[in-house]
């Protein structure tokens, strides 16, 4: 004690220690029992607006990133701010969606542009002609002449202004054997025409004038009264990575392409982006046929034979392309 060097020593009975124990026991338990269960629904809690919430979002996130556009959350039944989210997300996909679409419309209508472009260009050019070589026939008498002509000519227009984006590659083909018949009464003696044709590439899509730009150049800047030139037409099927091919091969006994425009079409990217060039149906064709089938699918080589004459290997994707067939 403060007062002095005393101490009290009290002695409990060991019975009665442990009975006093045992009456907090229960309540120990109760305790417990209620921490567990407390627990526990903080514990569902946290996951019915914690963790569920957080694995839907990602779940949606990995859907969007796998292209799933019509992926959506569920902005009901979580908390304000979760719905918020949720609600941000969904018109984030929805616009995206919509912008998806408007892009694609947009690059159909390019393409529309661009083959309408492409039709008023080369047909009044060839046109022209052709009435002109009329006229001259006319003059002459040749009426036998004039009438195989104008059907070619109906053929030849017809083809051109009805065709679509894509054709098969028989479609094309016709419509070059109807080509190459009107050169020839315009060149009488001077073309001959020779194709060997793979039967399983007949089917293939194609855009429409893919060879009749090549052979149109021929016929354009190598024939001549007096001169017979041969243009030739070779298809086959190919195999790339697993993937089916179309080979198609135009080449003449002409001069050839002068080096100045062999050197730029090496460069085709620099070529497709030149200001002007007056070989229009080159480029029309590089174009169109990468919007229709991306660059990568495609491949187009220019080179001069050795024997002589211009040489153009094109390689396009192998698309069956069933169309009903019509009479061009």
């Amino acid at each position: 004690m403060d007062f002095g060097d005393l101490y009290i020593v009290s002695l409990i009975p060991e019975n009665q220690f442990m009975m006093d124990i045992n009456k907090y026991i229960p309540f120990v338990i109760l305790i417990l029992i209620l921490a567990l269960c407390l627990m526990s629904l903080v514990g569902y809690v946290i996951n019915q607006w914690v963790i569920l919430p957080l694995n839907r979002l990602n779940s949606a996130i990995n859907a969007l990133k796998s292209g799933d556009l019509d992926t959506k959350i569920q902005a009901d039944g979580v908390c304000e701010e979760y719905e918020g989210v949720n609600n941000a997300f969904n018109e984030m996909v929805h616009e995206i969606k919509s912008l998806k679409i408007d892009v694609y419309e947009e690059k159909i209508v390019r393409q529309r542009i661009h083959t309408q472009y492409l039709k008023l260009q080369i047909t009044p050019h060839f046109l022209i002609n052709c009435l002109s070589m009329v006229y001259q026939l006319a003059e002459i008498n040749r009426t036998d002449l004039v009438q195989l002509m104008l059907k070619n000519l109906s053929n030849y227009l017809r083809y051109t202004i009805s065709s679509g984006q894509t054709v098969t590659l028989e479609q094309e083909l016709t419509h070059i054997d109807n080509y190459i018949a009107l050169s020839k009464i315009r060149y009488p003696d001077s073309i001959s025409f020779h194709s060997e044709i793979s039967p399983e590439t007949l089917q293939a899509k194609v855009i429409p004038l893919l060879l009749q730009s090549f052979v149109e150049n021929t016929i354009k800047y190598e024939v001549v009264l007096g001169k017979v030139i041969e243009i030739h037409i070779n298809t086959s099927m190919i195999q790339k990575e697993n993937n089916a091919f179309i080979s198609i091969t135009i080449w003449d006994t002409g001069c050839g392409f002068d080096k100045e425009l062999l050197d730029r079409l090496q460069n085709i990217d620099q070529y497709l982006h030149e200001e002007s060039t007056k070989h229009i149906g080159i480029s029309n064709v590089l174009q169109r046929a990468y919007l229709q089938f991306d660059p990568e699918n495609c491949d187009f080589h220019f080179s001069n034979r050795p024997e002589g004459g211009a040489r153009i290997d094109i390689v396009l994707p192998f698309i069956p392309c069933v169309i009903k067939e019509e009479t061009f």
